[in-house]
């Protein structure tokens, strides 16, 4: 492959101007590829670990809790206690295990920054009931009194955060009083 400058490429394609095939082979090859046939730039790589993927919001900041391109999210099993969300959990797919209740607490941003759009899903594999619960100063949006539980076993339920202290439940939960 020659090495054309800009300048000769675009030459190339002035009105009126009738690009050769070797005019076009030239631009072919000047331009990156992200799989090629082995002539030009490096192939794909596959990557086989967990990742989230990398989208922004209309802020341009970093969103959490998105599967990469290729549909992964990380899992937590074997949760068995109580215990408050930490940033780790962000994108997070939580299924509980236990026989007995068990309660996920959702954090003020001011103790857990999650980015807003951060969405985390749960799933309730064990007979104990899973409750979610927004903490003081937190806006459970989808239930009436801040704090939910799924439905029944094997039900399940996702949390995204759509502003500073709010964020919105949707799937198979009950208000708890």
């Amino acid at each position: 492959m020659a090495e054309q400058g800009r300048t000769t490429l675009k030459s190339y394609f002035e009105t009126g101007d009738k690009p050769t095939q070797a005019q076009f082979e030239d631009l072919i090859d000047s331009t990156q590829n992200i799989a090629d046939d082995g002539e030009g730039i490096a192939s794909v790589v596959e990557d086989t670990t967990p990742q989230l993927g990398g989208d922004l919001d209309v802020n341009g900041n970093d969103i959490t809790g998105n599967p990469a391109i290729d549909g992964r999210r990380a899992i937590i099993t074997e949760e068995t206690e109580d215990r408050t969300l930490a940033l780790e959990d962000a994108g997070d797919f939580i299924i509980t295990t236990s026989a007995d209740a068990t309660t996920v607490t959702i954090p003020t941003n001011a103790d857990v920054a999650f980015t807003t759009g951060t969405e985390i899903d749960f799933i309730q594999k064990g007979a104990g009931a899973l409750t979610i619960t927004a903490d003081a100063g937190v806006t459970l949006n989808g239930v009436s009194a801040g704090s939910t539980a799924i439905t029944a076993q094997w039900g399940g339920a996702t949390i995204k955060k759509i502003d500073t202290d709010e964020w919105i439940i949707v799937g198979k939960i009950n208000d708890v009083a």
